[in-house]
């Protein structure tokens, strides 16, 4: 836990603000990210300079004035932002998600001790090493995620972290600690004044993470909150969808799907349109569950139908899918799957598009014409996919005659 390899363009950032005499650390996730051996996303600084100070120190770059208004700014070096925030306290918090007002201070410690977490509240200077006064280091090293101060106060504040505590947890594979579990159990209604698109964009961070099953069991209180149809479930079917979601893989449109299968589409249409979810990812889940109850057959006709219906990644998402539900199924699904990548690397005809023939071949021909054409075309794609007919011009043409016979 020593030194760390910040890139070059994070530590000129750092330098230009201790070469006008101001403070400035890395603060947040960098540095847990750090102390845990992974490579940050971003880097954000906080410092003691006032942001009109910030944008001074920095007037040969690129600056972002849009949060100026909470002490933040954004600079722009060698194409990289970092975000730059003057060291602040926090007013009240009306709305249970962010302060009223915010004050700035000359202090590092009273900028962490506003923080949601402990792991988030350690600051680090490459030339003055790290500043941890909440323990932050040992509650990584024990996999535990501790409120900063009193979790009470903390999610009355901002209920929105009851689910980043959730999300870092199974993003993590960490515990959430007794008093700070307790608290968000607590306040597990205020949950109801956060924005469903918020709600909705925290839902899928834990469900696309590596633990989540765990997390959405031991929260269970919570998830019903954003889901109260998920409360009706028996407790059987509930740890079924949990289980599922455990061994699926990490693509949210299979692990909605697995979330809401007891549901059923309509349901979870219904619910997807209050979490603000956007059409496609809407389609996408409402597709799998309807489909979760089909027969599987391991053959190429059978793969064959499945292409005709659905997008290529759409069935490799229902194949994962029924995967998890269908867990005794596992065997035919993978035969299944290789059997599917077979026929579409291929480039077999499985669609009309595909066929060597269209209408205006039937209208040359005096075969079909107006709404027959369609329905021509699709027999003909049934016999070419069922391997009774060559997707020949010449074959087709003739098929379509004895057809119209």
């Amino acid at each position: 836990m020593g030194d760390f390899a910040v890139p070059e363009y994070v530590l000129r950032a750092l330098k230009y603000l201790e070469a006008n005499n101001f403070e400035a650390y890395l603060v947040g996730g960098c540095v847990r990210d750090m102390l845990m051996g992974i490579v940050p996303h971003d880097y954000d600084i906080t410092t003691n300079a006032l942001p009109g100070q910030v944008i001074k120190c920095f007037s040969q770059f690129r600056v972002i004035e849009t949060g100026i208004k909470h002490g933040t700014v954004t600079v722009i070096i060698d194409g990289n932002q970092i975000e730059i925030t003057t060291y602040r306290v926090d007013g009240s918090y009306s709305d249970n998600r962010r302060p009223d007002n915010v004050s700035f201070s000359q202090s590092l410690e009273n900028d962490l001790s506003r923080r949601d977490f402990t792991m988030n509240a350690i600051a680090y200077n490459p030339s003055l090493g790290i500043v941890d006064p909440f323990n932050g280091r040992e509650d990584i090293k024990n996999k535990t995620i501790v409120c900063v101060g009193k979790a009470d106060k903390r999610f009355k504040e901002d209920s929105l972290r009851i689910l980043r505590a959730m999300r870092f947890a199974a993003r993590l594979g960490f515990k959430v600690e007794g008093k700070t579990a307790l608290a968000a159990d607590e306040n597990a209604l205020l949950l109801n004044n956060i924005s469903k698109e918020r709600i909705y964009a925290e839902l899928l961070r834990i469900l696309e993470a590596d633990f989540p099953a765990a997390v959405l069991y031991r929260f269970k209180k919570q998830l019903f909150v954003i889901v109260h149809e998920l409360e009706d479930l028996s407790s059987n079917d509930l740890s079924a969808v949990f289980e599922a979601i455990d061994r699926s893989e990490n693509d949210k449109f299979i692990r909605l799907s697995i979330l809401f299968w007891h549901l059923g589409a309509s349901v979870a249409k219904e619910v997807l349109l209050r979490l603000k979810a956007d059409r496609h990812t809407i389609e996408t889940v409402c597709l799998l569950i309807k489909n979760g109850s089909i027969s599987i057959e391991t053959n190429e006709i059978f793969a064959k139908r499945l292409l005709r219906e659905l997008p290529y990644e759409n069935i490799l998402r229902l194949i994962g899918f029924l995967s998890a539900i269908k867990f005794e199924c596992v065997y035919e699904l993978e035969k299944l799957s290789k059997m599917v990548d077979t026929v579409y690397i291929r480039g077999d005809c499985t669609s009309v598009s595909a066929l060597a023939i269209g209408g205006t071949q039937l209208i040359e021909e005096n075969i079909a014409s107006g709404a027959e054409i369609g329905v021509m075309l699709n027999r003909l794609l049934d016999l070419v996919i069922e391997g009774t007919l060559k997707n020949e011009k010449d074959t087709l043409i003739d098929a379509a005659k004895k057809l119209r016979q």
